[in-house]
């Protein structure tokens, strides 16, 4: 019996290293959404709170901006930090 599955230290080494990489990248990615977040919801509940002055924009809407784009590549690289370790099948017909 053969051990296909085992893979050489180093190429696991990197593997971790890699890994290790996104999901630092990836909480300051998270960290820049949630504050877009706290932004937006602040900004938000001021502008309710001030009915009649100014205009409809403010600064929720790049809080909302930012709190999209932050938590989305925060979710993209934590999915390929699993797509790292996933199992790769043989497809041999």
């Amino acid at each position: 019996m053969s051990h296909r599955d085992k893979e050489p230290i180093g190429l696991t080494i990197v593997k971790i290293i890699g890994a290790m990489l996104l999901l630092l990248v990836a909480l300051a990615f998270g960290a820049g959404g949630a504050c877009g977040a706290w932004v937006a919801f602040q900004g938000l509940v001021e502008s309710i709170g001030r009915r009649g002055s100014g205009g409809p924009g403010g600064i929720w809407v790049y809080g909302v901006i930012c709190a999209v784009v932050g938590l989305g590549v925060a979710g993209l690289l934590v999915w390929g930090v699993i797509a790292i370790f996933r199992k790769r099948e043989d497809r041999r017909e």
